[in-house]
């Protein structure tokens, strides 16, 4: 079931750069889209949580309010911003590294556990070469500053990374609604100042079917249905093992781009994101040990 919720939860966040896409060409601003999205999951979410508490601990609502913000304001700016620059196949394939990183900054923290190993280095290295082939390859016809696109899109990246660490202890402790239902919220809060100024603008953005659709995509199955999944993936799998399955959104946005948004997926954007797929692969799966 656990296996079932992370694919689900990859598919749709893969479709999720084609719909951000589509609301940025429709005049809607990056911090704009995530403020609804996350509005629209908060909201959605109350009636089933509402006698849950809403305050915990000093410390762990600081905890709380750094996921939101680590996994929701700060990384979909980041995210949404990559995406006016670069074209969406390659902001996601950028996007697919926290695993390995994960799997990297366990094995470099002091005191880790977590065992060296070659496939670690050489999955490392494999995905840096396919970076290097993506961004590479980037025309600055289909995207105006690719490199900048994607240099924000690998910061996201590496929030996503952060928000993993932070969440998965709090999701054991508070439950999955609880802490869901807070890096919501504390989304919606801390990015409230970037967008109060355009939300006269949104009853002429909003007469546009296309812009409700897809806010309604990102809102109720994107944010509420992905994020209460993928806690409830992370709670059964651990950080590490869940973000394995991180390397399908990639796969299920260059399908959606090419078809929805006519994006080109070049030969050596093609090697790029294999190479990234392979590195991430060897990089994350566990070495077989000899029985003795």
């Amino acid at each position: 079931m656990y296996h079932i919720l992370a694919v689900l939860a990859c598919v749709f966040w893969g479709s999720t750069f084609v719909s951000t896409k589509i609301l940025l060409t429709a005049g809607m601003s990056p911090s704009m889209i995530f403020f609804l999205r996350f509005l629209i999951a908060y909201l959605a979410m109350l009636p089933f949580c509402h006698r849950r508490p809403f305050f915990v601990p000093w410390r762990d609502e600081l905890r709380m309010c750094l996921a939101g913000m680590t996994g929701g304001s700060l990384f979909f700016l980041a995210e949404n911003v990559s995406l006016l620059y670069a074209q969406s196949a390659s902001v996601s394939l950028i996007s697919s590294l926290p695993p390995l990183l994960l799997v990297v900054w366990a094995v470099l923290y002091p005191g880790s556990k977590v065992r060296s190993s070659w496939r670690l280095w050489v999955g490392a290295l494999l995905a840096v070469v396919g970076l290097w082939f993506v961004v590479g390859d980037l025309d600055p016809a289909a995207s105006p500053r690719p490199l900048l696109g994607c240099s924000i899109a690998l910061l996201s990246a590496l929030l996503w990374c952060v928000y993993q660490l932070i969440v998965n202890p709090l999701s054991e402790k508070y439950g999955i609604d609880v802490t869901t239902r807070k890096i919501f919220g504390y989304g919606v809060v801390t990015i409230f100042p970037l967008i109060a100024t355009e939300l006269p603008e949104l009853p002429a953005l909003f007469a546009q079917s296309k812009v409700w659709i897809n806010i309604l995509f990102l809102g109720l199955v994107a944010s509420l249905f992905c994020f209460f999944a993928w806690n409830i993936v992370m709670e059964h799998m651990g950080a590490i093992k869940s973000s394995n399955y991180l390397y399908l959104n990639p796969l299920v946005t260059c399908v959606a781009a090419w078809f929805v948004l006519g994006e080109q997926v070049t030969v050596p954007m093609m090697l790029g994101g294999l190479c990234i797929l392979v590195g991430i692969y060897l990089g994350v799966k566990p070495e077989k040990r000899n029985a003795t």
